[in-house]
């Protein structure tokens, strides 16, 4: 089963139109399910961090934002994932 940033983002007001089909393309590739006490959940290596989380809407979006964070007045340094977005919808 493999699971799309469409799919996770489709009951939330998270939009993917800012974000380019191959950066989506890419950041799907890197999903991976991992077996919870529910259902399986998607999880991803956090591109900061280094290290694995739950997949979240919220976190699609921080992680499509992450390697375009220079545009955004950020530093690998000052990730965005350490600074609150404040996201409009």
């Amino acid at each position: 089963m493999t699971v799309t940033i469409a799919e996770l983002l489709k009951d939330s007001a998270y939009k993917l139109s800012q974000f380019k089909p191959e950066q989506i393309k890419a950041l799907e590739s890197t999903i991976s399910l991992k077996e919870t006490a529910k259902k399986p959940a998607p999880y991803i290596t956090c591109l900061v961090r280094g290290k694995p989380i739950k997949l979240t809407p919220e976190e699609a979006i921080r992680q499509l934002y992450t390697p375009n964070g220079r545009f955004f007045g950020f530093t690998v340094g000052e990730n965005i994932v350490k600074k609150s977005l404040r996201l409009t919808y």
